[in-house]
């Protein structure tokens, strides 16, 4: 399996850096959008400050077209280029599975096998081309936010990091109830 993919890897390694390097930066950006929103506000409320509106305005506008490019090329790569690395696989492993002279080989149900190996190829490559980019996109994000909050002042970093963990514990808790609670609204819109 690992020269399996050691082959694919050589092939595909640029998109998949490309995506991992576009979903950084567009995750960046969408952070970073938020602050700006908010300064776009404190503009309007504390400030009257037009000059920082605008640039704030265009500055937002700028880097979401910027966000919606990326966007088009990161799903093209994770959607096109995934179906074509993921029927790639399926053949390599397929070739090799069948080119080998084993008793247990031909014994197998090849239906059964092939669609075996699809699901496990496809679970795979979902983990590398979309889990990893979430857990990046999550890491970045979180020292992102902390970074804004620490220079916002650390009397309110010291709030988010009390309610936080409070926030967390209370979910854990009523977990259940929500769940019920929406099974119970589900049931409702479907009746």
């Amino acid at each position: 399996m690992h020269t399996i993919f050691s082959k694919i890897d050589k092939k595909y390694k640029i998109e998949y850096w490309l995506l991992l390097g576009m979903n950084i930066i567009s995750t960046g950006i969408l952070t970073f959008n938020v602050y700006l929103e908010g300064i776009l506000l404190n503009s309007l409320v504390y400030k009257a400050d037009r000059a920082a509106f605008v640039r704030s305005i265009v500055l937002i506008t700028a880097l979401s077209l910027i966000r919606l490019l990326l966007s088009y090329f990161m799903n093209k790569i994770q959607i096109l280029r995934f179906r074509e690395i993921n029927m790639e696989v399926n053949d390599v492993i397929m070739k090799e599975l069948y080119v080998k002279d084993t008793l247990a080989v031909t014994k197998m149900n090849s239906v059964q096998t092939a669609d075996r190996i699809t699901e496990d190829t496809t679970e795979v490559l979902t983990f590398l081309f979309q889990t990893i980019n979430q857990i990046i996109s999550i890491a970045l994000s979180s020292i992102l936010i902390f970074t804004y909050l620490f220079m916002a002042g650390s009397g309110f970093l010291l709030l988010i990091a009390i309610l936080l963990p409070a926030y967390s514990l209370i979910y854990l808790f009523l977990r259940p109830k929500i769940f019920e609670v929406s099974l119970k609204l589900k049931e409702a819109y479907n009746k």
